[in-house]
């Protein structure tokens, strides 16, 4: 069995003050924020997202922070659903706050279905394979991802 990983807890932040949270696992020799693989994997969902990237902590520890970025998506109310299997044959999801949309962002031209040949998402997936794992510590290798975007949800009146 393979050892469980580290959390690392993502926190996004719109223009709006409105704050997601994204948890990836890392190898359980990744104890601080500021580790080569964790610095990685948050530059490349820094550039696939129009969010900014305020904070990466294991425990208590911070790191990390940012402007956000104009984009087509700059709500943390939108979301890029990311899944990857991983080596078991699991499938992991992360939700990706405020995705970059436009001719240069991470989905087709339907504005919907994540584009995998996009270099911010390729180069994110080889992130993943580097350096991230699930919870128990089972590693990724294969570079297929999909995904699509997830809505902002309506106002009620």
């Amino acid at each position: 069995m393979a050892t469980p990983g580290t959390r690392v807890t993502f926190t996004f932040q719109d223009s709006n003050f409105r704050e997601v949270k994204t948890d990836l696992y890392f190898p359980s020799t990744v104890v601080t924020p500021n580790d080569t693989a964790v610095v990685s994997v948050a530059t490349l969902l820094q550039a696939c997202s129009g969010a900014s990237l305020t904070r990466v902590a294991i425990s208590q520890a911070d790191s990390q922070t940012g402007t956000p970025a104009a984009g087509q998506y700059a709500s943390c109310q939108d979301k890029c659903l990311l899944e990857m299997n991983n080596d078991a044959g699991q499938a992991s999801n992360w939700k990706l706050p405020a995705p970059i949309g436009g001719m240069s962002g991470i989905f087709l031209s339907d504005s919907s279905t994540l584009n995998p040949a996009a270099t911010a998402v390729a180069a994110f997936v080889t992130a993943v394979i580097s350096y991230v794992t699930t919870q128990g510590g089972t590693a990724f290798t294969s570079s297929a991802i999909a995904g699509h975007r997830l809505m902002r949800k309506r106002l009620k009146y």
